[in-house]
Formats: structure tokens, C-alpha cells, sequence
């Protein structure tokens, strides 16, 4: 290797070391000073559960709900055993084989200086090692479509042209992970055909490449569900949580969550979105409804809104338009600002969206050229994607390394402006205009609503360190903090919000019956009754879990059923409670009550280990012999080396004879 060659790859390789080093340490804090990495939540804890039963070899039954390519790729990485460990390493893998392409695609269009500054924006972009220790599917889309857009940058070529086909491939994956891949790759074709740029007649090559991918999730659904649905079954319900009469921008629950009860109580969690949508939508039709009747009625109610009412519409289009294009990272299920604030590694990474912003747009002023056109579909895919659905960190993400090649560019030029004094006023003031805009102006406006984002934030951490990890300190602390911020900032006239507020007391309320204080609990919910939400406050009366507790360990079996019973009337979501009053009916040789109960809790939780082993064994107990023996097998497919399950399982073969 000569010298110029040395010259010309250490920069980058000692840049991509400094990255690989801040994601390290980055992850190792974070393991250390949060809980999230041990116990996911939210759209986490559904991957990861959906991947274990996977890597289980248990099978999804119907069509697919959410996208499924994550949850496989989840599944093939637990197969590493060691934990999550195996997901966040390759995460991170990737994370920096995607600041790897960002270079390598900058240099290809515009050359080694400004790739190297591109690829230093991108090793220096928070949000990207942000997502790459969470169990959300943005790591790998965002490589899959930045491998996909550097692919694109080789087409023009004319002996090269069948690289249309991997590039197809490749966003057909993406667009299993995330739908929004299939816009920027529609917008690439239509771009390559209608600019009539160098390698377009090999589209129909990149065309049949993604509909192979996605055609092959279709026709499993269309298999196994007998229904038509291309990838997954929530995009209409996604499309009206971002278009309906409260919707604000960013994620949020739609009104007809807090209007709708089953069985006395409202189906707001994440989930028990797929049954709350089914429900609702079923309630109004009448009759049973198939999964893509179900998202066509969600898509439905938002047209049929953005139809009625196009003032209102149109204002929500221009408050998706300025999130979209604004320096805070609107939070979906983890909080980048929170984040910030107790990881310090994370610190360093001090690059964020407004300034790619401004140092692309003062490029693209510069210089347009039209071998640049890879990156454009990108950018405005990732933007219509934002403006149809809702704005969040997450789904913004892809956008970040085309961004950074263009920031790349654009500093590189505005240097060498600077350096031969050719440096034109105007695409400096427009970028410094913008940087301002996104940094400042734009912020402003959201800052209370941004409060009550790191509200929920800090009582997602709180419910981490209380019901996960058993940290009754770190989780006061948390629910205290986001209290404060909350009556800082709730609008008394938004249910929604005080419905939030209510609930973070209820939460911090059962935190102190847990504690043994029990006047501090009944405060705190008094306060949380005074809001007036309508929430169903017995369901979350403290003290019905702790009281049976109690109760058992005075061997009071009968005050410990009636408190658990109390507690199911309340709230029939109450996984423990199922768990504690199953096992205590079948102690008390109850078989046919406990058996009752624990089938109405697997309807709630059909894939719960602990749940169907205990129903297994209710059904053994009771003369279900072959009841006991489904849910035992249905046990060892989710945790194959279940010891007792086998003995179930044993059992109830022989009570049947075989």
C-alpha cells in the first residue's frame, strides 16, 4: 500500500474508530444508568415478544399486524443466546456499516473532502446511536435504505444497469420493515423516468425486485389470514392517529380511545391497540370484520375528517411541516432528551437535524447536478411519509444519512467559497436562516407540548424501575418528576392531558401502597380524582395486589381471594392478579373455577408462558385432558425446556390413552 493510498483511508478509518468507540461507551452507560436495555417497552417489548416466539419456532397466526422483517431479524439474533446483548452488538454494527455507506455514497457523488466531512456528520448525529440500542426496527431500515440509495448511485452506468434488481430487493425489505421505504422507492422510479436520468430504462429491474419481497408477505398473509393485505393490517389505524379532530402532529391516541370502554375500562395501551381498533370498528359495523376491513374503516374516518373539515386539515399539514422540518426529536416510545440528560456519551454526539439541514440546503444551492438525484427520493419520501401519517424521531431517521451527505457537500463548498473568496452572501444566510428557524423558531411553539412528551418519558422510566426491575427509589423519583412537569404544562381543558396526568398519579399512588404508605396513596388519588377525567379509578385503586399479598402471608386465603377478585372486577387486564387467584383457586381444589378464570386471562394474554402453563394445569386438574394438553405443548413451543409443562403435558397423554 503506497503512501497516497494511506493517506487517503486513515482519516476516514480514525473517524469510523471514534464512532465505534462513542457507540460503546454509549451503550455500556446505558446499560448502567437506565433500565430500558434489561426490560423494552412500548413497540419494544411487542418486537421482542413476537421475536422470542419466533425464535420458539411458534408460528403467527393471520395476517400480520405490524411489519414483520424486525421481529425475524430479533429472532435471528437471540439465536446468538447471552441476552439482548446479540440484537444491540449487531445494531451497532450496522449503525456504523450506515455512516460507512453515508461516506462511500458522498464520495461517489461528490467526492473524498466532502465525504469525509459527510461522514463525520453522520458519526456525529445523536439520534442514529440513539435508536441503535433500542429494539425498534428504524436501525436497520435506515441502513437497508441508505444501502439501497448508494446501490442507486451505480445505475447510471450502462453496464451496471441490472443493479436496479439488488437496489429493488433491498427496498422491498426495508418496506416490510417500514412502509414508508416503499414511498422513496416509488418517488426513486418516477425520478429516474421522468428526469430521464442515466440508467433509467433498467427500472422495471428494481420494480420487480421489490414486488417479489413484498409480494411474498402478501401472499402469506393472503395464505395464512385468507384476507388481502400487502404488508401488515395497521396502516389505516396509523393513518387516522395522525389525521383526526385532536391530532397535533405527532403520536398520539386518537379521541375515540378515551370515549370507548370494553368491559369498563378504556384500551389505551400500545397493546391493546390491535384489539381496541378491531372492537370499536366491529361496534359500529355490526358484524365481524375482516383485518383489511378493519384498516380500511380506520382510513376511512381520517379521509372522511380531512374531507369535512379542510381548514382544520390543512393546519395540521402545516404543524406536520414544521415538526418535520424542526430541530427537537418528536418521541415515539423512548425520549431522546431524557437520554441526553443521563447518558453523557451520547453528549458528544452533539450534531443534530437543523444543522444537516441548513449545510444541505446551502449545498444544494451551491451546486445541482443531477447525478446528485439518489439522494433527492430520500429526503422528500421520508418528508411525505412525516406529512401522511405523524411526525416522530423514529420514522424522520432515514433522512438523516442522505442529509448528512448533502450537509458534507455543503460544507465542503461553502469552505472553498470562503477559502478563494467566491463565497456568495445568500446561501449562507439562507442556511443560517433555516439553522435558526429549526433550532429556534420552530421549537418554541411545541416547547409545552415537548414538556408533556418528557412527562410520559419519565413515567415510562418510572413503570421500567417499579413493576421490571423493583426499584421503588429510581421509580418515586421519576413519577415526582414527571408530576412537576405535568402541572407545569397540562391544559385543563384537553382530557387527554389531565387523563394522562390521572393516571401518572394513579401510578405513583400504587407506588406508595407497594411501600406500605397507605395515607400518602389515598392522597394521591384523591388528586387524581379531583381532575375529573372519568378514568375508572377503582381498576387502579392501590393496595389490591399488596392487601392479597398480605393477606397470603397470614395465610388468609379467603381475604386474599376476595381482594384479587375485587381487583379482576376493577380491571380485567390485571395479568398478576389472574396469576395469583388461578393458582390460589387450584390450591384450594377449586379446578373448575380456576379453570374458568385462567381461560378468560389466555384470551388477554394467548402467548403467556406462565399464564398457559398454569391454565395447563387448571385443564389437567379439572378433566380437560386435552385442553391441558394443548396449552402444554403450546407452553414448550414458547419455552421449550419447560420442566413442568413436560409433566403436564406427560399426564394428561396418559389420561388419554396415548
Amino acid at each position: 500500500m503506497n503512501r497516497q493510498t494511506t493517506d487517503r483511508w486513515w482519516p476516514p478509518a480514525l473517524i469510523l474508530l471514534g464512532a465505534a468507540a462513542l457507540r460503546a461507551a454509549g451503550l455500556v452507560y446505558y446499560t448502567r444508568n437506565l433500565p430500558f436495555p434489561a426490560y423494552p417497552f412500548g413497540d419494544a417489548e411487542i418486537y421482542l415478544v413476537w421475536a422470542r416466539q419466533i425464535a420458539a419456532g411458534a408460528q403467527t397466526s393471520g395476517v400480520f399486524y405490524r411489519a414483520p422483517l424486525y421481529p425475524y431479524f430479533v429472532a435471528l439474533a437471540l439465536k446468538a443466546g447471552a441476552g439482548l446483548w446479540p440484537v444491540y452488538i449487531v445494531q451497532t454494527l450496522l449503525g456504523l456499516a450506515t455512516i460507512l455507506l453515508v461516506y462511500r455514497l458522498a464520495r461517489r457523488l461528490f467526492g473524498p473532502p466532502a465525504a469525509l466531512v459527510a461522514l463525520a456528520l453522520a458519526a456525529l448525529s445523536a439520534p442514529l446511536p440513539f435508536f441503535e440500542s433500542k429494539l425498534l426496527s428504524a436501525t436497520l431500515v435506515v441502513f437497508l435504505i441508505t444501502l439501497g440509495s448508494y446501490l442507486l448511485t451505480m445505475v447510471g452506468d450502462r453496464r451496471q444497469r441490472w443493479i436496479w434488481l439488488p437496489a429493488g430487493i433491498v427496498f422491498g425489505a426495508a418496506a416490510v420493515a417500514w412502509a414508508g421505504a416503499g414511498i422513496i422507492f416509488a418517488l426513486a422510479c418516477i425520478w429516474a423516468v421522468a428526469g430521464r436520468t442515466a440508467g433509467r430504462k433498467g427500472v422495471w429491474l428494481g420494480i420487480a425486485g421489490c414486488l417479489l419481497v413484498i409480494g411474498a408477505v402478501t401472499a402469506r398473509n393472503a395464505t395464512v389470514g385468507q384476507d388481502f393485505v400487502p404488508i401488515s393490517s395497521n396502516g389505516g389505524f396509523t393513518l387516522y392517529q395522525g389525521n383526526n379532530r385532536l391530532a397535533a402532529g405527532t403520536l398520539a391516541q386518537p379521541p375515540e380511545m378515551f370515549e370507548f370502554r370494553h368491559e369498563g375500562r378504556f384500551l389505551t395501551a400500545i397493546a391493546e391497540q390491535e384489539q381496541f381498533e378491531k372492537l370499536y370498528a366491529e361496534s359500529l359495523a355490526g358484524h365481524a370484520l375482516r383485518p383489511s376491513q378493519i384498516s380500511a374503516f380506520w382510513a376511512g374516518r381520517a379521509l372522511s375528517w380531512a374531507v369535512h373539515d379542510p381548514g382544520a386539515f390543512a393546519l395540521l399539514l402545516g404543524r406536520k411541516l414544521v415538526l418535520a422540518l424542526s430541530d427537537y426529536e418528536s418521541p415515539s416510545d423512548y425520549n431522546l432528551d431524557l437520554e441526553l440528560h443521563t447518558v453523557w456519551p451520547l453528549r458528544l454526539a452533539f450534531v443534530r437535524f437543523g444543522l444537516l439541514l441548513a449545510l444541505a440546503v446551502a449545498g444544494l444551492l451551491l451546486s445541482r447536478e443531477q447525478r446528485y438525484w439518489p439522494l433527492y427520493p430520500v429526503l422528500l419520501g421520508t418528508l411525505a411519509a412525516l406529512l401522511v401519517f405523524y411526525v416522530a424521531d423514529r420514522y424522520r431517521l432515514p433522512a438523516y444519512p442522505a442529509l448528512a451527505a448533502l450537509a458534507g457537500a455543503g460544507a465542503h463548498k461553502l469552505w472553498r467559497a470562503a477559502r478563494f473568496r467566491k463565497l456568495r452572501p445568500w446561501p449562507v444566510a439562507i442556511g443560517v436562516t433555516l439553522l435558526l428557524l429549526s433550532t429556534v423558531a420552530f421549537t418554541l411553539p411545541l416547547r409545552r407540548g415537548s414538556e408533556l412528551l418528557r412527562a410520559g418519558a419519565y413515567r415510562n422510566l418510572a413503570e421500567v424501575w417499579q413493576y421490571r426491575s423493583a426499584e421503588p427509589e429510581k421509580a418515586e423519583a421519576a413519577y415526582r418528576t414527571a408530576v412537576a412537569i405535568y402541572q407545569r404544562n397540562v391544559n385543563p381543558a384537553n382530557r387527554q392531558e389531565r387523563l394522562a396526568q390521572a393516571e401518572t398519579y394513579v401510578l405513583l399512588a400504587q407506588l406508595y401502597a407497594q411501600t406500605g404508605r397507605q395515607d400518602l396513596a389515598e392522597a394521591t388519588v384523591r388528586e387524581a380524582a379531583a381532575l375529573n377525567t372519568g378514568l375508572a379509578l377503582p381498576g387502579f385503586a392501590p393496595g389490591r395486589l399488596e392487601l392479597a399479598r398480605s393477606a397470603l402471608a397470614q395465610a388468609d386465603t379467603v381475604a386474599a381471594i376476595a381482594r384479587l377478585s375485587e381487583a379482576l372486577a376493577a380491571d380485567s387486564s390485571n395479568h398478576d392478579a389472574y396469576l395469583m387467584l388461578g393458582g390460589l383457586l387450584g390450591a384450594r381444589g377449586q379446578p373448575g373455577p380456576a379453570f374458568d378464570l385462567l381461560s378468560r386471562a389466555a384470551l388477554r394474554f394467548p402467548n403467556d408462558p406462565a399464564l398457559l402453563y398454569n391454565l395447563a394445569l387448571a385443564a389437567l386438574n379439572a378433566g380437560h385432558y386435552q385442553i391441558a394438553l394443548d396449552r402444554a405443548e403450546q407452553v414448550l413451543k414458547l419455552v421449550p425446556s419447560h420442566p413442568w409443562a413436560k409433566t403436564v403435558a406427560t399426564r394428561a397423554r396418559a389420561k388419554l390413552g396415548r
